[in-house]
């Protein structure tokens, strides 16, 4: 677990809890060799985390009892959008284009 950015995340929320969440995690994109692919590396503007770095986030931690959360997740990740979605405490509903 990436605790610096589980803490990051808790003090910018402070005590609050949200009943719409929209989430764009700091994604890190890779091609088929596991190498970062080049065009994303001159396009990085803030650190990345791991699939389980995103996934151990306290997201939950931050939620109402009734709550919803709009998941940007590219293409080439849906798989992995599903697994935060559900380490977060979401159950998937549909997508928006």
């Amino acid at each position: 677990m990436d605790h610096a950015a589980a803490q990051d995340l808790a003090n910018f929320l402070g005590g609050e809890r949200f009943g719409c969440v929209l989430a764009d995690p700091p994604w890190r994109f890779q091609n088929r060799t596991g190498k970062v692919a080049p065009e994303h590396k001159r396009l990085a503007r803030y650190p990345t985390l791991t699939l389980q770095e995103i996934c151990d986030l306290p997201v939950a931690d931050h939620l109402l009892d009734q709550a919803h959360c709009y998941l940007w997740v590219p293409n080439a990740l849906l798989p992995e959008g599903l697994q935060i979605l559900q380490a977060s405490g979401f159950d998937y509903k549909s997508n928006l284009i």
